[in-house]
């Protein structure tokens, strides 16, 4: 295989800045696909043509030349990707170059009714999903119960998997009554979704196949991050797909001996959404500033991110998972705006130290106290677009990280547009 393959997922709990990053290497891509999750993703790109915050379409759908796929290993929301790229469309963006894996899993409304029901059953305040019908539309596909995209195109066979379904939902939740769980409220909306979709959908590992015999360039997207990963994730805090690496290549239907760069992108400063640990969150009035300063609120929710400081244990148990060959850092400008940094190389946990995170023990995680910890003091970097020019402890802030991680550091975010960028 002759293709450049490069896959980009978070290095924490989502949030990192991936849009930027896989827009970047998307100006010269041929091809970009998401590999995993689905509208619960949020990805912000700025550039000549405005701000846009994408949920299900990949970031490379700014480049004219790029084919951009919605990979096997995603949930599709068809009602959301109508409305997603119509809004595109609207502000000037062409479309034509989106496909959908015929395989990928499809999240109905009754998936989006089952997440609330199931949110609300929960206790202590539940996981804190985006409410998208993801995690329900995951399980039915690993129960086999669920359907694919490639179903839209029969009705009869949309129909016989969608009845089976729909009675199971009705037993498990007999208080529900919602339109949504009855199959008539499905059959005008299929053949709707057909007449939207049916130019977009298609065999996508024959593509993905063919571009890999050539000399493309391929980016695989990820969604969310590596401490959200269904496995080694902060269980029970966590999403429904596999976020690492391995999980990006599985999805996007990739081998793994053709990749060629694995870049793991991390916010200069940590912040997470939702219920779960975090051992260098920030609270109180610092914590409300450097919320302010990041602009830290869900592309997707709108919530309020928690923030806090850079955690050097999180980030290298991510980086042995995930075999990083780079390491993106972003938001490095909200630092120097913030006037200092803190970075931790181990817990105090149980009274002993360790640096091993606890990565499927939520419980131990709330327990971490951060220790072996630097500190450093940030100036103003606005004007700065090369690394030898940064502030030396800006500089030394950086080194930092890469050693604690043992991965270099080859791309610096220093802002929200596309040319705010650091190459190293």
């Amino acid at each position: 295989m002759s293709a450049e393959v490069i896959a980009v997922n978070g290095g924490k709990w989502g949030d990192e800045g991936k849009g930027k990053i896989v827009d970047h290497f998307a100006q010269s891509a041929d091809v970009v696909i998401r590999a995993q999750g689905g509208d619960n993703a949020g990805h912000t790109i700025k550039n000549g043509t405005g701000k846009f915050v994408l949920h299900q379409v990949p970031s490379g759908i700014f480049n004219p030349d790029c084919l951009n796929i919605i990979g096997t290993g995603t949930v599709f929301n068809p009602v959301s990707f109508i409305n997603e790229i119509a809004d595109l469309q609207e502000k000037g963006v062409d479309v034509s170059n989106i496909r959908i894996s015929n395989r990928a899993a499809l999240v109905l409304p009754v998936h989006i009714i089952e997440d609330k029901l199931r949110e609300g059953q929960r206790e202590n305040g539940g996981i804190g999903t985006t409410n998208r019908g993801i995690g329900p539309a995951y399980t039915d596909r690993t129960s086999r119960d669920g359907l694919s995209v490639a179903d839209i195109n029969d009705l009869d066979t949309f129909m016989g998997k969608l009845k089976p379904l729909l009675k199971r939902k009705r037993d498990s939740y007999p208080g529900a009554d919602n339109p949504q769980l009855h199959t008539d409220y499905y059959e005008d909306l299929r053949g709707q979704w057909f007449l939207e979709l049916e130019e977009y959908i298609t065999d996508s590992q024959a593509l993905i196949n063919k571009y890999l015999s050539h000399d493309s360039k391929i980016v695989i997207e990820g969604a969310q991050g590596t401490l959200l990963d269904k496995d080694y994730g902060t269980l029970p805090y966590v999403t429904s797909s596999s976020t690492t690496i391995g999980g990006l290549l599985q999805g996007a239907g990739i081998p793994p001996s053709a990749l060629t760069q694995a870049i793991g992108v991390f916010k200069a400063y940590d912040s997470r959404v939702g219920n779960g640990g975090f051992p260098t969150e920030l609270k109180g009035e610092e914590g409300d500033r450097l919320r302010e300063l990041g602009h830290e609120y869900g592309a997707t929710t709108n919530r309020p991110r928690r923030v806090g400081w850079f955690d050097g244990v999180a980030a290298l148990y991510s980086s042995q998972l995930n075999g990083y060959t780079d390491i993106a850092l972003t938001r490095l400008d909200t630092l120097s705006e913030f006037g200092k940094a803190q970075i931790n190389y181990g817990y105090q946990l149980d009274g002993e130290q360790t640096d091993i995170f606890p990565a499927n023990d939520n419980d131990a995680l709330e327990k971490c106290i951060p220790c072996n910890i630097s500190k450093f003091k940030m100036e103003d970097i606005s004007w700065v677009r090369k690394f030898k020019d940064l502030p030396l402890e800006a500089q030394f802030y950086c080194n930092r990280i890469s050693q604690i991680t043992d991965t270099r550091i080859s791309l610096i975010g220093i802002g929200e547009g596309r040319e705010d960028l650091i190459i190293i």
